[in-house]
């Protein structure tokens, strides 16, 4: 199975650098040069012989153009032309790999003739372009899909992946999805047959405190023959160590001094009742839990309704909870506490 993975992917390769996609060298080719080159293995994805080798070279380039080409492929949407390959638009009319309608030799649009029938995708080949075509997830418009399909990439070990990950860095302006990427990308580069490239991409995870590489990095130390590499590897488990003991004691503490927090405001507010009114309330703990539960269902509304406002939803839920809680509270006196006032073992039993 390894042996034929490789063997397909010195196949696409060899496709990548015949459509002038890469180098021999392995570089990426001159900007400028990727629509010509995802015509050239776009006419491939006619043939069944050729299909399932253009759609792999297709896998390993950096370009957004890609998923389109895919998607028509996949639902049936993708036709030969005189020159190559068209897409059915949704006008019914065919339109070239740069979104251009096909016009005929009197400059009229194009629709397929009668009885044509689009290219096929192989079943042999569907699960290669799904792969690719979730791997091109990383240049959608949502933010949070993006870090998704980084994250996802990250964790395939799949080296094809390494240029779309570069690419989606170039363009990328979330803050939060830049770090997702940039993590994704320094993992796969664990992998990379250079020594240099390892020990860069493990300081690039301590540095960003990636605590979800640590089993990568700690596999790496295992198989790192260079001594360089693995010191750099050393470094960054210890650095991401250190920065998980740090947050755990503050988050210790944080949880500690809240819950005792907590904890004070009932037993304050049980002395003032006892202290002014003589009454002992055991239905203080449901004060408590009437303002929690009136907090998430605020928070619970806003998710449903108000998504893009969640980060905001406590300054309705806090003075929610208060004023929930105490009208709650006033019924109770109302209607039970004013009659037992100076009678602090009745009060216990009642509330």
């Amino acid at each position: 199975m390894a042996f034929r993975k490789e063997v397909v992917s010195l196949a696409a390769f060899a496709l990548l650098v015949s459509a002038g996609v890469l180098s021999p060298r392995g570089a990426a080719a001159a900007p400028g040069a990727g629509g010509s080159a995802i015509e050239a293995i776009a006419r491939k994805l006619a043939d069944p012989a050729t299909q399932k080798e253009a759609i792999e070279a297709l896998g390993g380039m950096a370009d957004p153009a890609v998923e389109a080409l895919l998607r028509a492929l996949k639902d049936g949407a993708l036709y030969r032309s005189n020159h190559g390959v068209a897409v059915l638009g949704d006008d019914g009319a065919l339109k070239d790999l740069s979104g251009q309608p096909v016009l005929d030799a009197g400059g009229q649009p194009v629709s397929p003739r009668v009885g044509q029938e689009a290219i096929a995708l192989e079943e042999s080949s569907f699960g290669i372009a799904q792969d690719i075509l979730e791997r091109l997830q990383i240049f959608k418009d949502d933010p949070e899909a993006r870090r998704s399909a980084a994250f996802k990439l990250g964790s395939s070990r799949d080296l094809t992946a390494v240029p779309v990950l570069a690419k989606a860095l170039e363009q990328e302006h979330d803050a939060r999805a830049r770090t997702v990427i940039e993590e994704a990308l320094a993992k796969l580069r664990l992998l990379a047959p250079d020594a240099a490239t390892r020990g860069s991409a493990a300081h690039a995870l301590g540095r960003l405190r990636s605590e979800s590489a640590l089993p990568e990095l700690q596999a790496a130390i295992g198989r790192e023959a260079d001594p360089a590499a693995k010191q750099r590897l050393q470094d960054s488990v210890r650095s991401i160590d250190s920065y998980v003991f740090l947050r755990s004691v503050v988050g210790y503490l944080f949880n500690g001094v809240s819950l005792g927090a907590v904890l004070l405001i009932m037993s304050l507010g049980l002395a003032v009742t006892f202290g002014l009114m003589g009454i002992i309330n055991m239905a203080h703990g449901e004060m408590l839990m009437i303002g929690s539960y009136t907090a998430y269902v605020v928070q619970e509304i806003f998710a449903a309704r108000f998504a893009s406002h969640l980060d905001y939803y406590f300054l309705i839920a806090l003075p929610l909870s208060f004023l929930t809680a105490g009208m709650v509270g006033l019924v109770l006196e109302l209607l039970i506490i004013r009659f037992l006032y100076g009678r602090p073992l009745e009060t216990l039993i009642v509330t």
